[in-house]
Formats: structure tokens, C-alpha cells, sequence
């Protein structure tokens, strides 16, 4: 099933971080634009570690490579925030190794490039109710 639109049973507002170059903000921008979703954009681990850590971060899309690491060094990072937010791994033509690495490791899931605007809502949408469910079960 294609979305073209966000799912109607997530909040007004989804709060999504985007660790990655301007091309991809700017991709995500167009296919939020439509919708309340709302795209907070850094461009190194550093700045989204801190920045998840500084918030309630339910989804982070990385590109898989980014100026002071890639998306593992993002992975590693996030473990010791709050409420460790799902991390979805961005790559254009991902492979089947980078596919089985991002889910064994502890990735959310992967999204390739171009986006497909469907995709992006299906997957962000499933990612924000996981972790939604994970911490609403871990704090009663």
C-alpha cells in the first residue's frame, strides 16, 4: 500500500531530525510540506546526538555517511539518550549488506534515495509508533 499522505491515527505534529547534506533536507522538505510533520535538520553525529538527547526524538533519519562519522557512529551515540529515539538509515541504491547490517546492529530500517514520498511517510509513520509503544509500555 502506497501513502501519499501521512497516516491519520500519529499526532498533529511528528517531530522528525535529519542528520545529513542540504539535498536531502531539502527532499524531505518538499515531501513534509503537505503535512504538520515537522523536520529538524543537523548536519554531523555530533549536532543530532545532542540534539536527541536535548528532546524527545522519536525517529532520526541519517545519511549513512556524514562529515565526523557515519550511521553507526550515530547508532552508538544515541544508545545512551533518554528515550533512544528509532534510526532510519538513508542511502542512495542501499545494498542488501548495508540492509542487514542497519536491522542486526539496531536500526530501525532503511530508506533509499530518491525518496518515494509514500515510503518516507510508511516507514517514519512505523518508526514513530514503535517507539511511541516502547516507552509507553516502559513507563506506565
Amino acid at each position: 500500500m502506497r501513502l501519499s499522505n501521512p497516516p491519520s491515527d500519529l499526532p498533529q505534529t511528528v517531530e522528525v531530525l535529519l542528520a545529513g547534506d542540504q539535498n536531502l533536507q531539502s527532499a524531505l522538505e518538499r515531501i513534509f510540506q503537505t503535512s504538520t510533520w515537522r523536520l529538524h535538520h543537523v548536519m554531523t553525529c555530533r549536532e543530532a546526538i545532542e540534539f536527541a538527547n536535548a528532546t524527545e526524538t522519536a525517529v532520526v533519519i541519517c545519511q549513512h555517511r556524514l562529515p565526523d562519522g557515519d550511521w553507526l557512529a550515530l547508532l552508538s551515540g544515541l544508545q545512551d539518550s533518554g528515550k533512544r529515539p528509532n534510526l532510519i538509515v538513508t542511502a542512495p541504491l542501499p545494498d542488501e549488506q548495508l540492509w542487514a547490517e542497519v536491522l542486526n546492529l539496531g536500526g530501525y530500517d532503511v530508506l533509499a534515495q530518491p525518496f518515494d514520498r509514500g515510503e518516507v511517510f510508511r516507514v517514519v509513520a512505523s518508526g514513530w509508533r514503535r517507539w511511541r509503544l516502547s516507552w509507553k509500555a516502559a513507563c506506565p
